[in-house]
């Protein structure tokens, strides 16, 4: 198989992946580990506050319907605890 047929071929089965609501594993479990570390610390840092919302806003895109309530969940706390950090109404 030619390298650009390969990169298609790839291309459209994340794409079909995500066309019937399958989360790629990797989204899901970044924006597990992100919330899970904000979660954990006392006062989490800006950094890890921004990078769960952002994981946790990229698996949105492509979690099902009935999942998106923990993704959420979760963005919304991230968002709250980064403005208890930056001092942020």
């Amino acid at each position: 198989m030619k390298p650009y047929i390969a990169l298609i071929v790839s291309g459209l089965a994340l794409a079909e992946g995500i066309a019937f609501c399958q989360k790629p594993p990797a989204l899901a479990s970044k924006a597990q580990v992100d919330f899970e570390k904000v979660d954990a610390a006392p006062r989490p840092i800006v950094a890890d506050t921004m990078s769960c919302m952002q994981s946790n806003a990229a698996a949105l895109a492509a979690a099902r319907v009935e999942e998106r309530y923990i993704l959420y969940y979760r963005k919304g706390y991230c968002e709250l605890f980064g403005a208890l950090v930056t001092k942020d109404s």
